[in-house]
């Protein structure tokens, strides 16, 4: 069934149910699949990382929990992925998930519980050949430790969202090399230290908030 389909939009709809498996149904052919702002209460299901053709992933305010599954690294044609405003989407970024997806440009999972480093996950991101990320919105997690310099490797990041984390230390000095950036939001973290000089260099900025730190 459906296996011409290429789109599947259906977001706040008030479905209550994603299922774990799609037996009598071949979605193989989608590009778009948006189902945000419904009212599913289960995790991740495994078969949308058979739709390896998946370019733009919607599933953002919806009860979605567990960790974010190691499936995400079979979608190497994903562009955007947005799952923010679950609030139950734990664990921790590292290559084995979302960093070897090099044709991400947008990444967003604000508001959820997202933990440990994230040196894991950045570090990773460079190693694709043509790296072509331009907004990542992390805010409101409970990521850790020090901001890594490897940040300063995302060259095409336009908007960096950072803010509501559990960060120490300062911001790092490779973010002079950020020549795109546009929007950066880190506030209300713990970080110290002073503000790096090379953040004089982000001739493309144009909203900068770093209070309450």
């Amino acid at each position: 069934m459906l296996p011409s389909l290429v789109e599947l939009h259906l977001p706040t709809c008030g479905l209550s149910t994603l299922p774990l498996s799609l037996p009598l149904v071949n979605l193989s052919s989608l590009f778009v699949i948006d189902l945000s702002n419904n009212g599913f209460n289960s995790s991740i299901p495994p078969w949308l990382f058979n739709i390896s053709q998946l370019v733009y992933l919607d599933l953002r305010s919806n009860n979605l929990r567990g960790r974010i599954p190691n499936g995400f690294v079979g979608l190497n044609l994903l562009q955007h992925l947005h799952l923010s405003l679950n609030s139950f989407i734990q664990g921790k970024l590292s290559r084995k998930n979302l960093g070897s997806l090099c044709n991400l440009r947008v990444l967003d999972l604000s508001f959820n519980q997202i933990s440990g480093d994230l040196a894991e996950f950045t570090d990773s991101l460079p190693k694709c050949k043509n790296y072509s990320l331009e907004s990542l919105h992390l805010g409101y997690n409970e990521l850790g430790g020090f901001l890594p310099g490897s940040l300063g490797n995302l060259r095409n990041l336009k908007r960096l969202s950072l803010m509501k984390n559990p960060f120490v230390g300062s911001i790092p000095e490779s973010i002079g090399n950020l020549s795109s950036l546009q929007e950066f939001y880190l506030s209300e973290n713990g970080m110290k230290g002073t503000i790096p000089a090379s953040l004089g260099q982000l001739s493309s900025l144009v909203y900068l908030d770093i209070k309450d730190n």
